[in-house]
């Protein structure tokens, strides 16, 4: 490699040493919109598509908002509908689709660009409460760009962190590098009618920020064009450097 060349990769590496972004999703704001009861999430944020599979959609609810939602869960002894207990404010938004525990309906999280990192509060994982079948049951998967299963993540009531209006964080990644492309978050309750019971899904935490890693290619370019912009010394200051030394 030459000294130019290594000069001008040298900001780049600078860049990429720091801390990356992380692209954190709360459904307190969409993008060119505000969040209503019901809203469809699809697309709108840069970068990530939500998508459920078997004629279903990811919409958002508000905490609180009693049965609007496609499956609510009931806080014990209360009553009262999708309310949280764990003392940590979750804003007034979460995202959920219906039916989960149907057989091949689930959540896929699309990324233009590749993750180290994906993680999320699980709202309410508590139908069987950890006693005999059926158990609420929930498995994370997580791909690469050529659809290989790179690993999953299994959750279920009676787990630690799970339970009555409680928010359970689930993570995947340590795949050695950026390399998540999609995940899929599926309900395997087995429950009569694909009831997998009441559950939401908030605070996703997508690392590194999808925009923040599509810079990567634009600043190579930018590298390589500056490195064919360096002048190209003439025969006369050549001989001029010759004689100098």
């Amino acid at each position: 490699m030459n000294r130019h060349f290594r000069l001008a990769v040298f900001p780049l590496l600078l860049l990429f040493a720091e801390p990356v972004a992380a692209a954190t999703i709360d459904f307190e704001t969409i993008p060119g919109s505000a969040p209503v009861q019901g809203m469809v999430i699809s697309d709108q944020f840069e970068g990530i598509t939500f998508s459920v599979s078997e004629g279903s959609s990811f919409n958002v609810y508000q905490y609180g908002s009693g049965y609007e939602s496609h499956v609510a869960w009931t806080l014990q002894p209360s009553g009262v509908a999708n309310t949280l207990v764990d003392g940590v404010d979750h804003g007034a938004w979460f995202a959920q689709y219906d039916a989960p525990g149907t057989p091949g309906r689930f959540l896929t999280i699309d990324l233009d660009s590749p993750a180290s990192s994906v993680a999320f509060n699980l709202l309410d994982v508590d139908f069987g409460n950890g006693g005999p079948d059926p158990q609420e049951r929930w498995e994370v998967r997580a791909y690469d760009a050529l659809g290989a299963l790179l690993g999953s993540v299994a959750l279920e009531a009676g787990d630690p962190g799970t339970g009555d209006g409680l928010a359970t964080l689930v993570a995947i990644g340590g795949f050695g590098g950026p390399v998540i492309r999609r995940v899929e978050l599926d309900s395997t309750t087995d429950s009569p009618g694909g009831n997998g019971g009441g559950w939401g899904l908030d605070d996703l935490v997508i690392v590194p920020e999808p925009s923040v890693a599509l810079l990567a290619c634009p600043l190579l370019i930018a590298c390589a064009m500056r490195r064919r912009r360096l002048p190209v010394p003439t025969a006369h200051e050549r001989e001029a450097t010759e004689n100098a030394s």
